[in-house]
């Protein structure tokens, strides 16, 4: 059985290896990732690789990814697992245990205040095994737009066709956000410093006992401008008289999916007016539906679900650690605190 050392390492002197590990095991990452998880304003993530100590043969790696959290308004600091890889060759016996017993000694020395990720099925044994617990699923949830791709299983194509519209408005008429007061208008994100970083202040007062991410200028400008795999959009919902901001939603369009990434509003009489005007934009672009998923935890959820929002039923565990922290009870999570 091969033994391997686990080193801390200057990820650019790898950057080599990491894209090659890319190509072979996470087909389709881009190779702008890697500078991307560079310029992170919480940190640069950190690298650790596994070598085959007889053979000094690279033999896996794993990334955490530094995110900033505020709660009670404190920093938490915490890092995001990903990029886990093995060589083919190391998949039995291999240093997969070890990686991640290594990233749990990030948090034992006071890097992190805590650790997770979101695991496949495959993963979540191994990930068990090296001290992580499971905090809470995050499940995805639709709004369907077009309601015939979902009745042409049950009454065929061409009667879904034709009575696709119709319900789609009847299904309208009960939707909450069908029958909300704008007091304000939408405008894309201007990336202007103050307003942003304003309302972020008032996010974390507002939820003292919530576990907030970060979400200055600098932190958005990172997460969603430079992004190098999908083109997001930030919209602003905007106070007419002062031009104060009431909220915002974050966006990507896939082929006909529009995924939200974030909904951010402080105060919840503002929430339909976004929730109406993302449903406004999906159809705009000939979209079949909305998803955004959530932990189902969250205060957004009635939200969600008194505008026609349904659980698909996929979902995936958010598994951190230490499992025992008591800001998780109260954490929004969202897809925005993902590493991709």
């Amino acid at each position: 059985m091969p033994k391997f050392n686990i080193h801390l390492k200057n990820a650019c002197n790898y950057k080599d290896q990491i894209l090659k590990f890319w190509e072979d095991y996470l087909p389709g990452t881009p190779a702008g990732r890697f500078d991307w998880l560079q310029n992170n304003p919480a940190g640069p993530a950190i690298w650790y690789f596994a070598f085959d100590a007889e053979k000094e043969k690279l033999a896996g790696v794993v990334s955490v990814m530094p995110k900033d959290f505020y709660v009670k308004g404190e920093r938490v600091r915490a890092g995001i697992v990903g990029d886990f890889m093995l060589h083919e060759k190391y998949r039995v016996f291999g240093p997969a245990l070890d990686l991640l017993k290594a990233v749990i000694k990030t948090v034992d020395d006071g890097i992190f205040d805590f650790v997770y990720t979101l695991p496949n099925n495959k993963s979540i044994k191994l990930i068990e095994r090296a001290g992580f617990g499971c905090l809470f699923n995050f499940y995805s949830m639709i709004r369907p737009l077009h309601v015939d791709y979902v009745l042409k299983q049950y009454v065929g194509s061409r009667l879904s066709h034709i009575i696709d519209r119709p319900l789609f408005f009847f299904l309208k008429s009960f939707s909450r956000d069908s029958f909300s007061i704008d007091i304000g208008s939408f405008e894309e994100l201007d990336w202007q410093e103050k307003p942003i970083n304003d309302y972020f202040q008032m996010e974390i007062k507002s939820k003292s006992d919530f576990l907030v991410g970060e979400k200055t200028i600098d932190y958005l400008q990172w997460r969603y401008g430079s992004n190098p795999e999908h083109k997001f959009k930030i919209i602003n919902y905007i106070n007419k008289k002062n031009k104060q901001i009431l909220g915002y939603f974050v966006f990507t369009i896939i082929e006909d999916r529009f995924i939200v990434y974030e909904i951010i509003c402080i105060e919840d009489r503002y929430i339909f007016s976004i929730m109406r005007k993302i449903k406004n934009i999906a159809i705009d672009n000939s979209c079949r539906a909305v998803y955004f998923s959530s932990n189902l935890k969250r205060n957004l959820k009635p939200n969600l679900n008194t505008c026609l929002y349904m659980n698909t039923g996929c979902r995936s565990g958010v598994y951190a650690y230490p499992v025992m922290k008591e800001y998780y009870k109260n954490w929004e999570f969202s897809p925005g605190d993902r590493n991709i």
